[in-house]
């Protein structure tokens, strides 16, 4: 027997429009012998009153008749989709026409049955409406995922600043196409750019919600003069009251200083890579805790550290370096130190791209498992020193 349990046993929500009533009580007849899925049952007896009952109650799925009083053929289908088009749809019909059956799924009918064969097989009506409703909820997560992303994309810079003495990139990779990653460049107040990298537990439709929201906070509490203690301080708190107790977000916020060519961090569980001009290696280390992991932050921020000619300043989200091999060893920041010192002197696009087709080749033919995102800066020779 096909099982199906809704979610939190929530009886599902039908809405039968059928005008033959002995038709009707033979559906509802035949799901209850299947007596895998709890329902409550709306009935209409017109195309104009099933429309009316869509207008005012929330239905999990329609089971649609296309022969009615008001309305022949595939015009109901139509008429529905067109006035309530989240809601899905299965086709019962008593004539049995393939034809008929393919041009209603081209229509947007999520199934296409026979009477006689939902009357003969309750499972397969079962299994039509559990799939219709999960059809259905996975369209509207696509559609959801796809409005994310657009709006995500134009979170992200367009394009770098252009810094005198400095070359500097910033690439991201989601999994999902939307993801929790954010990077972003930032004017501070006191004149200096903000570099900024985060990465939201998870990856998927929610993370990037939070991403969203934290990059909202964060410029326009700049925008209005806040200090940077201020706004990751205020960031933090919000973000522990407005998510759930399963959602961090880690932080690297560069303080790049282009005059005297100087730079300092805050790392809110959050490090990144110094490879100097001779490649040797320094990790910035963290600073504080993640974000929204205590309602009050202490931000603490680092010394301030010199830059020379052909250093190289390496942000980038924990996708990197946990990139999996098919065989389950990690990339590791060691292989990361390994391209970045092969790299040290391309330009800061290059060195990107370079670290992140390198973690993706080392995961061979498995699926990238978390977003990546990389930025890039370097130190380079200002022509009017």
């Amino acid at each position: 027997m096909f099982q199906y349990t809704p979610p939190n046993s929530v009886a599902i929500r039908r809405l039968i429009v059928e005008d033959s009533e002995d038709d009707a009580l033979l559906i509802q007849e035949c799901l209850a012998e299947a007596a895998s899925l709890a329902y409550e049952s709306t009935r209409s007896e017109t195309l104009a009153g099933a429309l009316q009952i869509l207008d005012r109650e929330y239905v999990d799925v329609v089971l649609l008749d296309l022969g009615l009083p008001d309305s022949q053929g595939l015009q109901a289908l139509d008429t529905m989709r067109a006035a309530f088009r989240s809601v899905p749809i299965v086709v019962l019909t008593g004539v049995n026409d393939a034809d008929i059956g393919v041009a209603a799924i081209q229509r947007g009918a999520q199934d296409f049955l026979t009477k006689a064969k939902a009357q003969s097989d309750s499972e397969l009506l079962v299994r039509a409406i559990v799939y219709a409703i999960e059809r259905r909820r996975m369209e509207v997560r696509d559609a959801e995922m796809a409005a994310v992303r657009d709006i995500q994309k134009r979170l992200f810079p367009t394009k770098a600043p252009s810094v005198r003495g400095f070359d500097i990139s910033g690439i991201c990779h989601p999994v999902n196409s939307a993801g929790g990653d954010y990077f972003d460049f930032l004017a501070l107040p006191d004149g200096q750019l903000g570099i900024v990298v985060a990465d939201v537990s998870g990856h998927g439709l929610g993370p990037a919600l939070v991403m969203a929201e934290l990059r909202a906070y964060i410029v326009g509490m700049l925008n209005v003069g806040r200090s940077v203690d201020e706004v990751l301080a205020t960031a933090n708190r919000l973000l522990f009251a407005e998510t759930s107790s399963d959602i961090f977000v880690t932080l690297f916020l560069l303080r790049l200083d282009p005059i005297q060519k100087n730079c300092r961090w805050i790392g809110a569980g959050h490090n990144a890579l110094r490879v100097a001009a001779d490649g040797r290696c320094e990790e910035l280390v963290a600073t504080t805790l993640p974000l929204a992991v205590k309602p009050r932050l202490e931000v603490v921020p680092s010394p301030t550290i010199s830059l020379a000619t052909g250093d190289t300043l390496v942000l980038c989200t924990d996708g990197v370096c946990e990139a999996f091999s098919e065989s389950g060893e990690t990339f590791g920041m060691h292989r990361a130190k390994a391209i970045l010192q092969e790299h040290r002197s391309s330009s800061s696009l290059d060195t990107a791209n370079a670290l992140f087709r390198a973690a993706r080749a080392y995961g061979g033919n498995r699926e990238q498992t978390d977003d990546m995102t990389i930025v890039v800066v370097k130190a380079v020779h200002d022509e009017a020193e």
